[in-house]
């Protein structure tokens, strides 16, 4: 018998709820996969100068230099053990992966990066065919190219950040399928990816209730049946949210905290946050990767307005959605969903230095996008497609540019640090990380101006501190360098390292007795420190115990190999030296300068025993070959001083005294023997 025509099919019900479909105008979608093709071709041309970029930050200490991603079985411990910072296995198995395939080579991991960037918008793209189909192309393309997501994909560690969107992307892309086929495997799909998002960066923790809104969305009669599907979603997203919020705490912030604050003060926070990233999408110029920090003020006038504004925002989305549509609405909604982990509520240790971040607006900005979008689309109706696409080609062609300008910052870390500072100078993490790399650099002068202004902005920030300190200790400027390495012990700042540095200073300026003592309270609590042995032998030298100042010295390569023998000879002609020895000295000071041909200090010491010894010449040579390897040492400048005038070079000696003197104003001694000079030329 035939089927009557007013028969429902067999996979039909009576009460199936539509397609999902936020489409103000019910049209289908204007660009197809041809154009997401030409989108993902233009995109990765406009990225193509990160490929220049360097490894900036924490690229080193949790890719090039973490020791979990350098050892074989670093996958073993990403996964199953308590060894990294953060619970991300995904992404640090990741890194893993890249280093032992791309080594030092950072073309390599900007390459992955991008594709991670360009399958994110490829998934927005498919997902939004299915919610705005309209505005598909228009908000992944604003998404693709906008100069915020700059930081996400031209800062190599940020892979996280690329890689815990497109988990949530699929998971909504799946989901949506999932709704119009009842397929449970499409379900599972969908699961898999969130958990895949999740297991990367748990910043789309809020995703089950974007999925919840799904659920819901246009179903007549809401029952549980409607709802379970979610259930999944928020499983993964307590376990695997908890667990990182367990690392987090325990782990990445290590018993730091951002600042003390209480409810009131994190609501206005996360007020601000949410006007301040709106902003940063419409008008993305500069783009900063630290903004400036906001103090933490109380319940101001104007903090009150900002929330109220925010209130009066969704109170007027609701109000359109009456009239138009809901997309604005549900695409603000998803917005904060986005950026909610971000929002303060919960301490990021990135926070210390900065409430916002680019990075922290990636997954969120699409629903922003969304919002955006179908608003300029009902407004712009009147003036027809053709300009509404006009003005879309303009837009676009600015976020481009403006994407290709923001990666030039990303070149070098030094570039990173400097591009900040010329738009944020309050940013101190930024001074500090800067004199890190000028230091480094052999550029102590400029390096120890941007630590002062560190510690002028924050005085207590130990890091900065103790590095400080040991900048000066290494330029040779010991009595500086105390003041701040005691405070570095105060605020428990790597303080072994810092009571080693110090004990340094005070051999540095003769007071053997208190080194001594000092690093022998350092050695009880580090017997198997090759460093710490090696300058307890010093002091011990120092202090005419011969003996042990060579015992210590003979264990120092047996505890750690890295230990340089040139090291070890440095240190036993400074012994013997001690000891006046001077035969026994050179030669082992020309052991050492074997080893170590850059070694300023032993060049310097061997010059000082040839003045002793009077040879004049020979001094004079080892104290030249010593200031062109390290061309800031004050002592050499004066050395070298004292030789020029005792061989009646009068004007050369006052010039290497007031060389010294310019790189260590303090240096008594140069100051006398250039008064000394003054006398006798008669001023």
């Amino acid at each position: 018998m035939s089927k009557r025509s007013g028969t429902p099919s067999k996979n039909t019900t009576s009460d199936s709820s539509p397609t999902v479909s936020l489409n103000p105008t019910g049209r289908h979608e204007i660009f197809g996969n041809r154009h997401l093709k030409g989108l993902l071709l233009f995109t990765a041309l406009v990225y193509l100068p990160s490929l220049f970029g360097g490894f900036i930050w924490d690229d080193k200490t949790y890719v090039t230099e973490s020791p979990i991603i350098k050892s074989s079985d670093g996958l073993w411990k990403i996964w199953f053990t308590k060894e990294p910072v953060d619970f991300w296995p995904l992404s640090y198995s990741l890194e893993w992966f890249r280093f032992h395939l791309f080594g030092m080579n950072p073309v390599g991991y900007h390459v992955v990066n991008i594709v991670l960037h360009l399958l994110c918008v490829a998934l927005v793209f498919l997902m939004l065919k299915r919610l705005v189909p309209r505005m598909a192309f228009g908000v992944a393309a604003v998404f693709a190219l906008h100069p915020c997501n700059v930081e996400s994909v031209a800062w190599i560690f940020q892979a996280k950040t690329l890689m815990s969107a497109s988990g949530g992307f699929a998971a909504i892309h799946f989901f949506l399928r999932y709704k119009e086929s009842g397929d449970r495997r499409i379900l599972a799909a969908a699961v898999v990816s969130f958990a895949f998002g999740m297991l990367s960066k748990s910043s789309i923790v809020m995703l089950p209730f974007a999925i919840l809104a799904l659920c819901a969305w246009k179903t007549p009669k809401l029952r549980l049946a409607t709802v379970l599907p979610s259930v999944p979603f928020f499983a993964v997203s307590a376990l695997v949210g908890g667990v990182s919020v367990w690392f987090n705490l325990s782990r990445s912030m290590g018993g730091t905290t951002v600042e003390p604050r209480g409810l009131v003060d994190k609501v206005i926070i996360a007020g601000k946050c949410f006007w301040f990233y709106l902003y940063k999408m419409v008008a993305p110029w500069p783009t900063l990767f630290v903004y400036p920090r906001w103090a933490l003020a109380g319940p101001t006038v104007a903090a009150v307005l900002l929330l109220c504004a925010i209130v009066g925002l969704f109170v007027l989305l609701l109000a359109f959605r009456k009239r138009v549509t809901w997309a604005p609405l549900l695409g603000m909604c998803f917005f904060v969903l986005g950026i909610f982990p971000a929002l303060g509520f919960v301490d990021v240790y990135f926070m210390t230095f900065s409430w916002v971040a680019d990075h922290y607006l990636y997954f969120g900005m699409v629903g922003a996008l969304v919002a955006g979008g179908s608003i300029g689309v009902t407004v712009m109706r009147p003036f027809g497609r053709f300009v509404g696409r006009g003005v879309l080609a303009v837009a676009l062609c600015m976020c481009a540019a403006l994407t290709v300008e923001s990666q030039l910052r990303f070149t070098s870390e030094e570039a990173v640090w400097r591009h900040t500072l010329r738009y944020n100078p309050s940013a101190w993490i930024a001074h500090t990380n800067l004199a890190n790399i000028l230091t480094q650099r052999g550029q102590e002068e400029e390096g120890l101006s941007h630590y002062r202004e560190a510690l002028r902005l924050n005085p207590d920030r130990g890091e900065t501190v103790f590095n400080t300190g040991s900048t000066l200790w290494q330029a040779g400027r010991a009595a500086e360098a105390v003041p701040f390495l005691q405070r570095s012990i105060e605020l428990n700042f790597m303080p072994s390292q810092a009571r080693l540095y110090l004990a340094q200073c005070l051999l540095d300026l003769d007071k053997d007795s208190l080194a001594l003592v000092l690093l022998e309270k350092v050695a009880e609590k580090n017997r198997r420190s090759a460093e710490v042995r090696y300058w307890l032998a010093m002091a011990y030298g120092r202090n005419g115990q011969a003996g042990n100042a060579l015992a210590n010295l003979d264990t120092v390569t047996q505890l750690d190999e890295t230990f340089t023998p040139g090291q070890v000879w440095y240190a036993k002609g400074e012994i013997l030296w001690g000891l006046r020895r001077k035969a026994d000295a050179l030669k082992a000071y020309d052991f050492a300068l074997r080893y170590d041909p850059q070694n300023a200090a032993a060049e310097n010491n061997v010059g000082v025993i040839y003045a002793d010894m009077d040879s004049l010449g020979a001094a004079e040579l080892h104290y030249r070959l010593a200031i062109g390897l390290r061309p800031g040492f004050a002592e050499a400048h004066l050395n070298l001083g004292i030789i020029l005038a005792a061989r009646g070079k009068d004007a050369q000696a006052a010039e290497e005294f007031r060389t010294a003197l310019r790189y260590n104003p303090k240096l008594a001694e140069a100051d006398t023997e250039l008064g000394k000079q003054r006398k006798q030329a008669g001023r």
